[in-house]
């Protein structure tokens, strides 16, 4: 099973960036949204295309 906090720290150990947001029905805290039923999210662009890619980990 994905530890979402594991690999989001370990990706921004290698540069990469997470997206943060702070919206009614989206808010992170340190990159990572925590949705219904303990669902983690975290979004990040690629390096070279700009393409949005996410980290998903459900929950228990």
């Amino acid at each position: 099973m994905l530890d979402i906090e594991a690999e989001t720290q370990d990706l921004r150990e290698k540069g990469i960036m997470f997206d943060e947001f702070d919206l009614p029905e989206l808010k992170t805290v340190n990159g990572i949204a925590t949705g219904v039923g303990g669902d983690k999210s975290a979004w990040f662009k690629d390096t070279e295309g700009g393409n949005i890619l996410a980290l998903h980990q459900m929950g228990k």
